[in-house]
């Protein structure tokens, strides 16, 4: 049995294909229709909203590693976190959080 014919039985026994692509296709199709459908004004909201819950999240993701921060400080790291790849701003961060009590 050459490779193929395993990858083909795999695919056939785990139902994959062109019934998940399509469902996929489907589910973009729609949420893409949704975003068209958006005045810009939503479209603004809802990245804002998006930008706020990410921001919520790695701030819980942040205590949960550090439980004895202070609030300042948890708010400078999770700024880190966001921009941190930006060497500016990661040199900025540092030399705020060096000046920052736990």
């Amino acid at each position: 049995m050459t490779r193929h014919d395993v990858y083909k039985k795999i695919r056939a026994l785990t139902n994959f294909g062109t019934t998940v692509t399509s469902k996929m296709s489907t589910i973009e199709q729609r949420y893409q229709s949704s975003i068209r459908e958006m005045s810009a004004k939503e479209k603004v909201a809802r990245s804002v909203e998006l930008f706020n819950w990410s921001r919520e999240f790695i701030g819980r993701q942040l205590r949960t590693e550090n439980p004895t921060a202070s609030e300042e400080r948890l708010k400078l790291l999770v700024a880190l976190r966001m921009y941190g790849s930006e060497t500016g701003m990661k040199q900025l961060l540092d030399e705020m959080l060096a000046n920052v009590p736990n």
